[in-house]
């Protein structure tokens, strides 16, 4: 057998030892979240953490629909870009300071509607 050969069949053998690894685990991180997400303990966090998400979403859609890029809302702001990618990914709380800032800067108004 040539070198080159034997160097294949060793790489072979690596990935056929990574694709099975790679599949247990991804089944151990899928129950481990399943876990997570079902546990009743943890049904508070999670609503707050849907509530964060919803919230930047409609940041990302009012921006997006204004023709924005993340620079020109910050510039209108007077904050960092980096910051707009937080709000944006929902990272840390949110004053409604910032959220009615965020919109005007986006030509909108923010309004809150309880369900």
């Amino acid at each position: 057998m040539s070198r080159i050969q034997n160097i294949d069949k060793e790489l072979e053998k690596e990935v056929k030892y990574f694709a099975q690894h790679l599949e247990t685990l991804h089944d151990q991180q899928s129950a481990a979240r399943e876990k997570i997400l079902t546990d009743p303990t943890n049904a508070e966090f999670l609503k707050e953490c849907r509530e964060r998400r919803a919230v930047a979403e409609a940041l990302y859609r009012a921006r997006t629909a204004a023709n924005l890029t993340q620079a020109e809302v910050a510039d209108r702001m007077k904050v960092s870009q980096p910051y707009i990618v937080k709000l944006e990914q929902g990272k840390g709380s949110i004053s409604w300071r910032t959220i009615s800032r965020y919109a005007a800067a986006c030509g909108k108004k923010a309004e809150i509607t309880l369900l």
